[in-house]
């Protein structure tokens, strides 16, 4: 009895491990295929960065092979389409590296090194901001645009104030009107 009973008691951990084996790889590839699916739309939407996101969620080695493939070429795609800014900012004659960037009120970079950030196509608000002093700009980047330099300029808290210059006075006009030349045709 005992005999029968460890081999039952076999066949249901057996059966429960690999009917939840069987459930976690149906569950993974309903994962993959839809992160495939929003990876598509949000390319075509121009969401780039979250298409990346998606497209490498469904190319993991867990994603069947097939959408792995699909997923790792898309990605392709996306990455030599995708627009990248880089960042420089400068205050009085230095350069600055502890500005934030934000793009749409969405923070990009806490600092900025030199290095492309991927952004996505279209016209963005961009906000800088460095030790309680922001700078807005809105740029319009396009797709396959790499590299892009957008320079951010602070006013230099120490820098010499410029005098302000006087405005100039008001001349009056004291030429008297002369009458113009009679016409030969009245002569």
């Amino acid at each position: 009895m005992r005999k029968s009973l460890a081999g039952v008691l076999f066949s249901v951990v057996a059966s429960s491990f690999f009917a939840s084996s069987a459930f976690a790889t149906d569950s993974t590839t309903a994962q993959c295929v839809a992160a495939a699916d929003l990876a598509q739309q949000n390319r075509d939407e121009g969401k780039y960065r979250l298409a990346r996101e998606n497209m490498l969620a469904c190319s993991r080695d867990t994603c069947p092979q097939a959408v792995r493939k699909d997923c790792a070429v898309w990605l392709s795609e996306l990455d030599a389409s995708a627009p990248t800014l880089v960042f420089t900012a400068k205050m009085g004659e230095g350069d600055v590296a502890n500005m934030r960037v934000m793009m749409d009120d969405v923070v990009l970079a806490e600092k900025i090194d030199g290095k492309p950030i991927a952004v996505d196509p279209g016209e963005h608000k961009f906000t800088f901001e460095r030790e309680g002093r922001t700078e807005q700009r809105m740029l319009v980047v396009q797709a396959g645009q790499k590299n892009r330099q957008v320079l951010v300029v602070f006013a230099d808290p120490n820098a010499p104030k410029a005098p302000v210059a006087a405005e100039p006075a008001i001349r009056r006009n004291t030429a008297k009107e002369v009458a113009p030349f009679p016409s030969p045709a009245t002569r």
